[in-house]
C-alpha cells in the first residue's frame, strides 16, 4: 500500500502542529485522504472519528483512506435514512 509515504507528512511543521495540538486544516479534496491517513497512522491506538458531509463524500473518503492505510482502520457507517425523529 501507500502507507510508507505517510512518513513524509511528518516533515511538515504544520502537519506536526495539527497532530500535536489539533485545530483546522484547509486542504484540497484530493489531499484530504492523505492528511487524514497520516494523522491516523501516526498513533494507531488513538481513537478517532472521521465525518464526511454525505454518503458519497464518505464513500470517496473511505476509498482514499483504504489506499493509504493497511490494514484498514475502522468501518464506514452509512447515513441514517429519514429524520432522527421519524424513528421514535
Amino acid at each position: 500500500m501507500l502507507n510508507a509515504l505517510l512518513a513524509h507528512a511528518y516533515d511538515d511543521a504544520q502537519t506536526e502542529a495539527l497532530a500535536a495540538d489539533g485545530g483546522e486544516a484547509f486542504v484540497s479534496l484530493s489531499l484530504r485522504p492523505y492528511l487524514i491517513a497520516a494523522l491516523l497512522a501516526r498513533d494507531p491506538d488513538r481513537p478517532a472519528i472521521v465525518v464526511a458531509g454525505d454518503d458519497r463524500a464518505a464513500r470517496d473518503l473511505a476509498a482514499g483512506l483504504r489506499a493509504w492505510l493497511a490494514p484498514p482502520l475502522g468501518s464506514l457507517l452509512p447515513q441514517p435514512r429519514g429524520s432522527p425523529t421519524s424513528r421514535i
